[in-house]
């Protein structure tokens, strides 16, 4: 199968992918932390805000926005 993605889109979706992994990994060591301690921060360590951090794991369906 042919990539069709820009290189934008693949940096974007690898950055995802680490986003996604960092917050399952600490959801795993940390089950009683509250998610949203734990998104604030994987966003400390990827320069980016809890909000994102949120929006990424939402489209990606890992954590329901309910």
């Amino acid at each position: 199968m042919v990539d069709i993605r820009t290189k934008c889109e693949i940096e974007r979706d690898r950055k995802h992918a680490k986003i996604i992994n960092d917050y399952l990994e600490l959801a795993k060591n940390f089950p009683t932390y509250a998610p949203t301690r734990l998104m604030d921060k994987v966003a400390e360590v990827h320069g980016m805000t809890s909000m994102g951090v949120r929006k990424i794991l939402e489209r990606n369906n890992i954590i329901n926005n309910n």
